[in-house]
């Protein structure tokens, strides 16, 4: 549908040539988020079936619910997998190692095969690195949603947890955990000897360089480019995105006419970037219609998500408004009909009694 040869894109570009397309970047950051090394996905994959196995059975969730409450933990219910939803995997790790001794307790009791793998302390290790590594993508994902979101901020925010994976593979080097809560936790409750945590040291290592190839091969533009050029849009005033502005010399005074005035500084800084190039398009019509081409095109599929939604439950609000009205004028119609019925029955008692009168 989006293909370039003979989809959507070049349907519409050949109507509106200046037309762009630009994929989700909270797609892309979930389809490189999937991508694991072998090592780890098949920590993953011993997961998901347990997990799945458990919520997929009413009796076995029963189960599993009274032996959390039985041992006292903060949750008593595991969370559903789903590949939909973006943040199920984080959020199912996460879920899974805060109940991991009750998960061994159920496994031992039913005598499912992934018993050994809860008991060994290599595998909880990986565990406990994956819920950190999926608990920061989670954050990452919130951070790219957003109104104020566009497309020189979203690429900020790849490049830097970017810097982030470097970080963290630095601080393995060093044997600093502190980034790693989960894998710290893990440590202090379990003697690990040096080549145990050399052993998963080198699945670490290479799972965080995957995920940073994957990054990098999903946006390779955002990465390459920066956008350091169009850095005067988000603010006009800093000395350093005038310098690497790439505009006409006639933009540029325009630009620095801008930079000048104290005024203007304090109405863009007081309103979103949109909405002050918008406001300034007759003053400014270079400037602001280079701006709002920045700007206006969609990052994310978050504002189409919201006002979706938001359409959504105005349409539950009215069937249900639509629901109690008919509702109602039932309950009126059937008030109308007993009170004419009353009346018919008086109208019968009176014309029986006048009959009885006559007779007489």
């Amino acid at each position: 549908m989006t293909g370039h040869q003979s989809g959507l894109v070049v349907r519409l570009q050949e109507i509106m040539p200046n037309a762009t397309w630009r994929h989700c970047f909270l797609h892309r950051e979930a389809l490189a988020s999937k991508a694991l090394p072998p090592e780890m996905d098949c920590v993953m994959k011993s997961i998901i079936k347990v997990v799945n196995s458990i919520k997929g059975k009413d009796l076995q969730t029963r189960i599993f619910r009274k032996i959390c409450e039985d041992m006292g933990a903060i949750f008593q219910n595991l969370l559903y997998h789903t590949e939909v939803r973006w943040f199920s995997r984080g959020n199912v790790l996460k879920r899974v190692f805060h109940l991991r001794a009750e998960l061994l307790m159920y496994l031992k009791d039913e005598k499912f095969p992934y018993e050994n793998q809860f008991s060994d302390p290599i595998w909880l290790l990986k565990l406990g690195f994956l819920a950190d590594i999926f608990e920061q993508l989670n954050i990452f994902n919130s951070n790219l949603q957003g109104r104020d979101i566009n497309i020189i901020t979203a690429t900020d925010k790849i490049k830097g947890f970017i810097r982030k994976i470097d970080l963290w593979s630095t601080s393995l080097g060093k044997k600093q955990l502190d980034s790693f809560q989960c894998v710290q936790e893990i440590i202090e409750n379990v003697c690990y000897s040096a080549t145990n945590f050399e052993q998963v040291y080198a699945g670490m290592q290479v799972t965080l360089l995957n995920l940073k190839q994957q990054l990098c091969d999903y946006f390779p533009k955002e990465i390459q480019n920066g956008y350091d050029s169009c850095r005067w849009i988000l603010n006009p005033f800093s000395a350093d995105s005038f310098q690497h502005a790439e505009i006409p010399i006639n933009m540029k005074e325009q630009l620095i006419e801008i930079s000048s005035d104290g005024m203007l500084k304090l109405q863009f800084f007081s309103q979103n970037p949109d909405e002050f190039w918008t406001k300034k398009m007759q003053e400014y019509p270079q400037l602001a219609n280079e701006a709002v081409k920045c700007l206006v095109p969609f990052v994310t599929s978050y504002l189409y998500t919201m006002s979706y939604n938001y359409e959504r439950e105005q349409e539950i609000l009215e069937r249900m408004m639509l629901e109690c009205l008919s509702d109602n004028e039932n309950e009126e119609e059937e008030l109308d009909d007993e009170v004419d019925l009353n009346e018919i029955d008086h109208v019968e008692e009176r014309s029986d009694s006048d009959t009885e009168q006559k007779n007489r």
